[in-house]
């Protein structure tokens, strides 16, 4: 595999090429392919032919369940985009993954099997097939996060801002970003643009609130998506024997898993002594990157109930972490940990014959390891300054 993140991004796209001419032959294999070209960017395309039409989205006898707000459709209907033009729009979207892992690839020093692995799991697998808007959001955010590391910080925050009208869950990120600058004017029209985005979409996020967050925890039931509130979902067969209703058991029990696993996962850290000393960060590389791909994957995380190509954030966020602790120090351990269990979570999803349970709690140590380390990096980085 070439060294260059255009060469890798050329190799994946050209197997990505393959993979949809032989319609996705490991997709059909697992029983999980959609059955139609596309078919997550024609559905947004005929939202957009709705929208023309309708000058609405609420009518479901009209449009697609089009869950995000309009800002979107209003974008692509103002670039006169249309149905007939998914096959365009999809490759298109092929070659901005193919860049994407690319460019978080190329400097972690994974191995070219490990590389096929995370291309070729379930998620990222069934990103490409759908051509899914989240490439274009995962995209977003890592030029934002690579605006923001050149010291273009409003710039980056328009990025953001951009994502956020199109899909919520990029919000929590702008607000963040004023952490990165030092200028208290530039900071407070941060926030300000932040604010002013954040109330526009309000009303639609409340709007879409029960599609995108199902109470119940059935729609995706057994492991069909990842959350802090996925165990929910495993529940409903044990409700005879639940002392409360399903929907509050459910969330006592996620919040028990999950402090179970933050307090575990630095326990452990301690014990094996990962922690001490903390090794300098190579912000030359995707440091920057991985918290913002980190953010984003928390806010989906917490939000509800993600379907499982949404971990191309936390897959993006983990490799740009390793890309960013492969030089100083000696970390092998440490990278081969994360790489473990961020297989383990691509691989244990929906078609693994029962074993998602097994993805769920791997991502969950995955998760709490990462934010534990960009947390002790924090307060390092604030430690050093202040001596």
């Amino acid at each position: 595999m070439p060294d260059h993140w255009w060469g890798v991004a050329t190799f994946t796209f050209g197997l990505f090429v393959i993979l949809d001419l032989t319609k996705w032959v490991p997709l059909r294999f697992w029983g999980a392919t959609s059955g139609e070209h596309f078919v997550d960017t024609k559905q947004i395309l005929n939202s957009v032919a709705c929208l023309e039409e309708n000058s609405s989205v609420q009518s479901s006898e009209l449009c697609s369940n089009y869950v995000y707000g309009k800002s979107l459709l209003k974008t692509l209907n103002w670039l006169h985009v249309n149905p007939s033009q998914t096959p365009f729009l999809g490759f298109l979207f092929l070659g901005l993954l193919a860049v994407v892992l690319g460019i978080v690839s190329v400097k972690s020093g994974v191995s070219h099997l490990i590389y096929l692995a995370i291309v070729l799991s379930p998620p990222v697998l069934l990103l490409a097939e759908r051509a899914n808007f989240d490439i274009l959001m995962v995209a977003l955010v890592i030029f934002a996060s690579l605006r923001s590391r050149q010291g273009r910080q409003f710039g980056s925050t328009l990025l953001l801002a951009i994502a956020s009208l199109y899909k919520f869950y990029t919000t929590p990120l702008m607000f963040m970003q004023a952490i990165y600058t030092k200028k208290a004017v530039i900071r407070s029209s941060i926030i300000g643009v932040s604010a002013v985005i954040t109330y526009l979409i309000s009303n639609e996020i409340l709007a879409s609130r029960k599609l995108m967050n199902p109470t119940s925890g059935v729609s995706y039931n057994n492991g069909e998506g990842f959350g802090f509130n996925i165990w929910a979902g495993y529940l409903p067969r044990f409700k005879k024997f639940l002392p409360s209703e399903i929907g509050l058991a459910g969330y006592l029990l996620s919040s028990a898993i999950l402090t179970f696993f933050v307090i575990g996962t630095f326990l452990y850290l301690r014990s094996k002594r990962v922690e001490s000393p903390i090794y300098p960060i190579n912000h030359d590389n995707l440091y920057r990157t991985f918290e913002y791909l980190l953010i984003v994957h928390l806010s989906c995380f917490f939000a509800g109930i993600s379907i499982d190509y949404r971990l191309i954030f936390i897959t993006t966020a983990t490799v740009s972490y390793i890309s960013s602790i492969s030089t100083p120090g000696n970390r092998t351990a440490e990278r081969n940990l994360l790489l473990g269990l961020l297989l383990v979570a691509l691989w244990c999803t929906y078609p693994s014959n029962g074993l998602q349970i097994i993805g769920d709690f791997s991502l969950m140590v995955l998760t709490s390891l990462l934010v534990i380390q960009a947390a002790r990096q924090r307060l390092f980085a604030r430690k050093q300054l202040n001596q």
